[in-house]
């Protein structure tokens, strides 16, 4: 019995990671702009390495945040923080985000680079496409500078 709970504990998460990283990809522009394309073996093989190196580079930021996040906290926490360090590990977040942003854009850059130019052309108004609707849905306006920003 404890066996079978075990195996089903560990299913579970497995299930759940997948799920998680399956709601990663309906999220990113990038990600659905690309699945718009009628790729060729080669170009799905160069998708999927774009995937694993954002999805490498996010857990590297991911690790290298959260001793940077706690120290904010434990600053945070104090009765009276230093806001100045407070500010200086702000910084260092952004710094940490960057490195991030700039992994991505690589990645999806050598991704494109397996295109054709019409896919490629296809794959950026595609991308604008999931980044305005994205932004709308969060109540962002787009492109579309017309639309009203949802009252806070």
């Amino acid at each position: 019995m404890s066996v079978a709970l075990n195996i089903f504990a560990v299913a579970g998460f497995f299930y759940a990671k997948s799920q998680a990283e399956m709601r990663m990809l309906d999220r990113s522009p990038v990600m659905a702009a690309a699945r718009e394309l009628n790729l060729s073996e080669p170009q799905k093989a160069a998708f999927e390495k774009m995937r694993n190196d954002i999805r490498r580079a996010s857990d590297d930021i991911r690790a290298e945040m959260l001793p940077v996040r706690r120290q904010l906290l434990d600053e945070l926490a104090k009765p009276q923080p230093d806001f100045s360090a407070a500010d200086q590990r702000i910084d260092d977040l952004g710094d940490i985000q960057g490195k991030r942003f700039k992994a991505m854009v690589r990645a999806v850059h050598e991704f494109q680079q397996s295109l054709t130019p019409q896919q490629q052309e296809q794959f950026r108004k595609a991308m604008r496409e999931q980044m305005t609707r994205r932004a709308m849905q969060r109540g962002r306006p787009g492109n579309d500078d017309s639309r009203q920003p949802r009252p806070r």
